[in-house]
């Protein structure tokens, strides 16, 4: 069963190649993703949140690195999601915190196969 917010492809993820710097999983398909809003994943540990900005897909830790809030919650405009618990601001293109740059939050690169969005996840889960 489906949990809210979280995509079913998530628990197990499907493993499609591995190198040298990590692991590619299968996370989403492309429809899955719009531009107004996350769409958060669940992979191990790991909760990720997934955005279309400028109609590529890009992908970010769904947690805020100031206080915790979910990201894939937040509010997007443009290339930026708003934190719903603080409001600070995260460029989706490179991870740069707006409302402070002493942080930031971790990028992910993401290929797209036949309509299926895949992640590279850093060394073994």
């Amino acid at each position: 069963m489906r949990r809210p917010g979280v995509d079913e492809y998530g628990e197990a993820g499907v493993k499609s190649e591995s190198n040298a710097s990590g692991q590619w999983v299968r996370v989403a398909g492309t429809q899955e993703v719009g531009s107004q809003q996350g769409h958060v994943v669940q992979i191990g540990k790991r909760r990720l949140a997934l955005f279309e900005v400028n109609g590529k897909i890009v992908c970010i830790d769904d947690r805020c690195p100031h206080a915790g809030g979910r990201l894939g919650e937040g509010q997007v405009c443009g290339s930026v999601v708003h934190c719903p618990r603080h409001g600070w601001r995260f460029d989706l293109v490179d991870g740069r915190c707006l409302s402070d740059p002493r942080f930031e939050v971790q990028r992910y690169s993401v290929k797209i196969d036949d309509g299926v969005v895949f992640v590279e996840l850093p060394g073994q889960e």
